[in-house]
């Protein structure tokens, strides 16, 4: 008996179906809906098709892709990267870089990426430092960086007032954290709206 062979496309269809819960449950407002990829999925063959796709199912939210990069990791492929993320691009599509860090390693693994990136993510907890600890990158650099290169910079983990107030005081307007609110389980959410 000769053996099965799976389909090219067996992994979208497979992914396609376990998104389609996801995306039902998800509201009809113009939100901004941001789904965690790794690098390797944004140089991959299917990346393209995936955000055709994506896109056509949250209309009318904006697809964010967050990219967590790993500065002592290598990334080849940088060509195929820029273009893959200057295509989405082209579809409405933001790429963010998660979680920026403190340090100038941190800098020169994202550097080379700034020409596509949309939003630039930094960390409150990144930049708390003990007393007599030195940041060689500070959010201040991050927001002077994300300024010349248009790139639209937000502080997470905004916890307290204190939080927030270091960031006007930064002039940095978009920030997410505990002080906001929660994050949401789709899923629950829509259980909890089936109930009633």
């Amino acid at each position: 008996m000769a053996p099965t062979r799976t389909p090219r496309n067996a992994a979208i269809t497979t992914r396609d179906f376990l998104l389609d819960g996801v995306f039902d449950g998800l509201p009809t407002l113009p939100y901004t809906l941001a789904i965690n990829l790794d690098y390797d999925q944004i140089i991959s063959p299917e990346f393209d098709y995936f955000v055709r796709w994506a896109q056509s199912r949250i209309t009318p939210m904006q697809l964010v892709i967050e990219l967590t990069i790993d500065p002592q990791a290598e990334y080849p492929k940088r060509r195929r990267f820029l273009r893959q993320a200057a295509q989405a691009r082209q579809y409405g599509v933001q790429i963010a870089v998660d979680n920026v860090g403190n340090r100038q390693i941190d800098l020169n693994a994202i550097e080379w990426m700034l020409p596509v990136t949309d939003i630039i993510k930094a960390s409150m907890r990144q930049f708390r430092k003990a007393d007599g600890e030195w940041l060689d990158l500070n959010l201040q650099f991050w927001r002077k960086l994300a300024q010349q290169h248009h790139i639209e910079l937000v502080l997470m983990g905004v916890e307290d007032d204190q939080d927030a107030e270091l960031a006007k005081l930064l002039k940095i307007d978009h920030m997410q954290g505990y002080l906001y609110g929660r994050p949401v389980d789709v899923a629950q959410r829509k259980e909890r709206e089936h109930e009633r």
